[in-house]
């Protein structure tokens, strides 16, 4: 029987996936033994690191800054990536010894609340915790007196 048509192809299904190799080839591996491509970046980079762990804010990033006024509240802005807001940490009467010493707020809405406390050191500091409906998790936070007299810095850790 004669064949008239051509051998059917197979068509293109958006739903066909082609996986990748999980390594390069062999041809595009770094010998054993062989140099960096950057001889300089691994010194560059091991200096870095040793520059923050000397200051200690390798881990560290400040969120907020923040100003003393005469009624003992601090005001500011918090920014992250996805909060841009400005905030009151107002002076709370304390009913016992665990309750927060300032009620932080922004606008109307009450986000966390604040303890004063003091370091090994002697360095006074206030501890922080946000935390709204919108956050995955609580966000813990330092509130302290930059070398600037009456500026302060929110810092937050994981």
């Amino acid at each position: 029987m004669a064949r008239y048509f051509p051998p059917r192809v197979p068509r293109f299904a958006s739903r066909t996936k082609i996986t990748g190799r999980r390594h390069p080839p062999l041809t595009l591996r770094p010998l054993c033994g062989a140099r960096p491509i950057a001889p300089g970046l691994p010194i560059t980079i091991e200096a870095a690191k040793g520059v923050a762990r000397k200051n200690g804010d390798y881990d560290m990033a400040t969120i907020g800054t923040f100003t003393a006024n005469s009624k003992g509240e601090f005001t500011g802005v918090i920014k992250t990536l996805t909060l841009n807001t400005k905030v009151i940490f107002r002076p709370v009467e304390k009913d016992g010894e665990k309750s927060p010493d300032f009620r932080v707020s922004t606008a109307d809405m009450d986000i966390g609340a604040a303890w004063k406390k003091t370091s090994r050191e002697g360095r006074e500091y206030t501890s922080v915790k946000l935390d709204d409906p919108s956050f995955p998790a609580p966000v813990y936070a330092t509130l302290s007196e930059t070398d600037t007299a009456g500026q302060y810095a929110l810092i937050w850790s994981r």
